[in-house]
């Protein structure tokens, strides 16, 4: 048991098509392979033809993948796949009227897969048998799915196969979300600052210009006249007639001396 033989990858895309679980399509291989005498290849019902003419539902024996029977179910079959119908008289569904179309693989792996998934071979008061019945995300109801197909007929040896193909399902990744990088969050530029509005032009006011330093030439002071040294000035009043008198008897002691001349020069800077 692999995932090569025969039509086996044919019959995985087909369920991935259609979205089946990992549980889901492994029971759709197991029986696949157990129908099929493991060759997983579309066969007709085993039997001699005497045996096959002494079935109820002749000539619309097993066919294909799953051994659908039933005239009913070729024309379903037809139906649900859009197959045109044919223009015999009166019209027959393409399957009814081609019943060995069913053991090409093209149209085997749908009615196998779209049958045991919406339920088109069993029913109960219940509701019909499909695979999501026994097989969900939280259980494996392996041995009870056989009810889609057959009743119970060697459902425990089905139910071992079905483990078998979950388990090369699950090692060839059916149904194992790969985790998927996440890319980061955009970065959101800031946004630019606004800038202050700018005044109202106005008049630029002209410029003063520079003060004009002008230098003043600095007038020379004059120098103050030195006083002779050992000149009395004379006040006014008493004060100056005491000078006066002392003045006087001094040009007369000079006389007498001999110094004529220089008295006659301090008399006239006195008076």
């Amino acid at each position: 048991m692999d995932l090569k033989t025969g039509d086996t990858r044919l019959i995985i895309d087909t369920c991935k098509a259609r979205g089946l679980l990992r549980n889901q399509c492994a029971y759709v291989l197991a029986t696949t392979y157990h129908e099929t005498a493991h060759t997983m290849k579309p066969i007709t019902e085993i039997g001699s033809p005497k045996y096959l003419q002494s079935k109820p539902y002749w000539p619309f024996i097993g066919r294909g993948y799953v051994q659908i029977t039933w005239e009913a179910n070729y024309k379903k079959a037809s139906d649900e796949l859009g197959m045109p119908l044919l223009t015999s008289l009166p019209p027959k569904p393409y399957f009814v009227g081609h019943p060995n179309a069913l053991l090409d693989p093209q149209y085997a792996a749908p009615v196998l897969v779209i049958g045991m998934q919406e339920g088109w071979f069993a029913g109960d008061k219940i509701g019909r048998h499909k695979l999501s019945r026994y097989m969900t995300l939280d259980k494996s109801d392996f041995k009870g799915a056989r009810r889609v197909i057959n009743g119970t007929d060697k459902a425990a040896l089905i139910a071992g196969y079905a483990k078998e193909y979950d388990a090369l399902l699950l090692d060839d990744g059916y149904g194992v979300s790969v985790p998927q990088p996440v890319p980061p969050a955009p970065v959101q530029p800031s946004p630019a600052p606004v800038a202050p509005a700018a005044p109202p032009a106005s008049s630029p006011e002209p410029a003063s210009a520079p003060p004009v330093i002008t230098q003043q030439p600095s007038t020379p002071k004059a120098p103050e006249p030195k006083k002779p040294l050992d000149v009395i000035t004379p006040a006014p009043g008493k004060k100056g007639l005491v000078t006066t008198i002392a003045a006087a008897i001094a040009l007369g002691g000079m006389a007498l001396s001999g110094w004529w001349h220089h008295i006659t020069d301090l008399f006239w800077s006195i008076f």
